[in-house]
């Protein structure tokens, strides 16, 4: 069974533009856009995200904010490609994932206060996620 390991703050990025880097069909994602926004990711990532998108990697970007948040985003990493899509969510259920290839999870959980964040391959926690990702875009669109 695949385990559910804790994934320090400190090198999470990195570890996450790994797997993304190794993504070969689709990318799920959410994101708080007020987070976004104020302490935006390194472009390093958005690069990437663009060359597996290019690659023919569909992306699927699940947004929690406002519709002006919204709109700033877009504006800051307008992307069009048919590979792409980014949608405002309709609810206030946010979850911080990112699902690779329906195999590789990360997640974060708030935990005594600090957050923490997790990496695995466990499909029991992804089909958790993916039920989560689905539901909330269904809602969305």
């Amino acid at each position: 069974m695949d385990t559910l390991k804790e994934v320090d703050s400190s090198t999470i990025l990195q570890k996450v533009m790994s797997v993304v880097a190794s993504a070969k069909q689709e990318i799920l994602a959410t994101m708080d856009i007020t987070e976004e926004i104020e302490n935006p990711l390194p472009l390093e990532y958005f690069f990437l995200l663009k060359k597996k998108i290019k690659s023919g990697v569909k992306v699927t970007r699940l947004a929690f904010g406002t519709i002006a948040e919204f709109k700033i985003f877009n504006e800051r990493y307008e992307t069009k490609d048919k590979y792409y899509k980014c949608i405002l969510a309709a609810t206030k259920n946010y979850k911080r994932m990112l699902l690779v290839d329906g195999k590789h999870l990360f997640f974060a959980a708030d935990v005594k206060d600090r957050r923490k964040f997790f990496y695995t391959t466990n499909s029991r926690y992804i089909k958790k996620f993916s039920r989560y990702f689905y539901r909330e875009l269904k809602l969305a669109e």
